[in-house]
């Protein structure tokens, strides 16, 4: 069964601010700069370099906005989007994010095509495609990913794979790690493209020094396995606990695995137990079963 995995953004570009940087802003901002009243509105948002304060965010953005900055009534949109301390109000988002991607906003154009993808109705999926596709060829990474698994699955769109590779390639020369893990799934699985085990590798290192845990828990069963590469059980251990140090469910079983049996690093039943505990708590059933059958609980 094809499995890909995509991306979904946050709409802001946090930035931390000094007090002198905070001073300039508001200084400018009373000379009516656009750019300035954005900035604050990222400062409020972001809660970096002062206390965390959505209504002035939200005050700075509309005015920001009114004063034609994109940015902000792209922002604008994500607050309604998500009911951030406005009301959620679908039909504004949409308004606002319209108004700003038609203006050229790249990040607006991207936004739009994650707020039809949220509600995957066959109607919507065309708008995704729509906007995905605008922000594509504008260069956006995430969309270019998230366009080429449209393509992938043919949502929204007719099933295309060799388009589906392209954009893939496309956003993992602009290193966004889940096209690297993706394109290089597409190269192990021989889909389009003639299986490689070098450029399945390459772009597998890629996307888990970028610290993507689905790559990183991939390498972690290729060592474990000796697929493509020699089997090494201790680089096998090492790449399972990054991705499990970041939280990623099944690395985490694994760690815990590995710890039980020794399997490239010394056996330690209690963190055997520590990390397979963690891994059943959150509903892992392999990490549960493990437990049972070796009387950890």
């Amino acid at each position: 069964m094809k499995k890909l995995i995509f991306a979904s953004i946050l709409a802001t570009t946090i930035n931390a601010a000094t007090n002198e940087e905070l001073n300039l802003y508001i200084n400018e901002a009373k000379d009516n700069n656009a750019s300035a009243m954005f900035s604050l509105g990222l400062v409020y948002f972001s809660g970096d370099g002062v206390k965390k304060d959505y209504k002035t965010a939200f005050t700075w953005y509309q005015k920001a906005s009114s004063a034609g900055d994109l940015r902000a009534l792209n922002n604008l949109a994500y607050m309604y989007e998500h009911g951030i301390w406005v009301k959620k109000d679908s039909s504004l988002a949409e308004q606002y994010y319209k108004a700003a991607a038609n203006d050229g906003l790249v990040e607006a154009q991207l936004n739009l095509g994650l707020f039809f993808e949220n509600n995957p109705t066959p109607a919507n999926m065309l708008k995704a495609y729509f906007w995905y596709d605008k922000a594509a060829q504008n260069g956006d990474r995430v969309a270019q990913n998230n366009l080429a698994k449209l393509y992938y699955f043919g949502n929204g769109v007719k099933e295309n794979l060799q388009k589906a590779f392209f954009w893939f390639q496309e956003a993992a020369w602009r290193d966004d790690s889940l096209a690297q893990y993706n394109l290089a799934m597409m190269y192990y699985k021989s889909e389009y493209v003639s299986y490689s085990a070098d450029k399945t590798l390459f772009w597998l290192e890629r996307s888990a020094e970028n610290e993507n845990n689905y790559a990183q828990n991939k390498l972690g069963d290729f060592y474990a396995e000796g697929i493509i590469v020699e089997k090494n059980l201790q680089t096998a251990f090492e790449w399972y606990k990054r991705a499990a140090n970041d939280g990623f469910l099944r690395a985490i079983y694994q760690v815990g695995v590995f710890y039980f049996y020794g399997h490239g690093v010394n056996i330690d039943k209690l963190k055997a137990k520590e990390w397979l505990n963690k891994a059943h708590r959150q509903g892992y059933e392999d990490a549960t079963r493990f437990m049972e059958r070796n009387s950890l609980f």
